[in-house]
């Protein structure tokens, strides 16, 4: 489990310094827009690759509708938050699309959060494409990382004390099941 903790620790170290630290709302909203973009390019590719590990193209290519960077759900601008959200494990669930999951990536990244993603054991490929796009958008690093894991490993992660939300991606949008770890 150490690659774990190593991973809660690299994260909570970036979202508490430079250069995430002095980057204001605008900026990381500017830096979440970015990733959403760079995802747009990328849309094709992804639904290849989450077919190849899913079997099934539904669950990863399909749209979703899902609050964007700086918006409530209602559309409405959101103010910026008077805390970063420190470390936070975003997890989809069956069903969770690419779009919904990498625009909660953003949304957290936007919010002031560190991301840790974690998928299954088997969807190293989709984990590459999260990295890749991520380094694209110039997202700092140890701001997000992708842990493929087990269920075991995945549980010590969710359950961790340096954890500060965890948010379930799936058929509904994940602002309305983010807690607090």
């Amino acid at each position: 489990m150490l690659d774990i903790d190593d991973t809660v620790d690299i994260a909570h170290l970036a979202c508490h310094s430079e250069p995430w630290t002095s980057m204001t709302f605008s900026e990381r909203l500017a830096l979440a827009g970015r990733l959403l973009d760079t995802f747009d390019r990328q849309r094709d590719r992804w639904a290849r690759y989450t077919v190849a590990e899913n079997a099934a193209p539904g669950p990863f290519s399909k749209d979703m509708d899902a609050p964007l960077p700086g918006r409530r759900e209602d559309g409405t601008e959101a103010a910026a938050p008077t805390t970063p959200l420190g470390v936070v494990v975003i997890v989809p669930w069956t069903g969770a699309s690419a779009v919904a999951l990498v625009t909660e990536v953003a949304n957290t990244l936007a919010d002031g959060g560190a991301v840790i993603v974690n998928l299954t054991a088997d969807s190293v490929r989709t984990g590459r494409l999260i990295g890749e796009l991520v380094v694209e958008a110039g997202v700092p690093e140890g701001m997000v990382s992708v842990l493929t894991a087990t269920a075991p490993v995945s549980k010590y992660l969710v359950t961790h004390p340096d954890v500060d939300r965890l948010a379930v991606v799936g058929a509904e949008t994940s602002r309305q099941t983010t807690v607090a770890a």
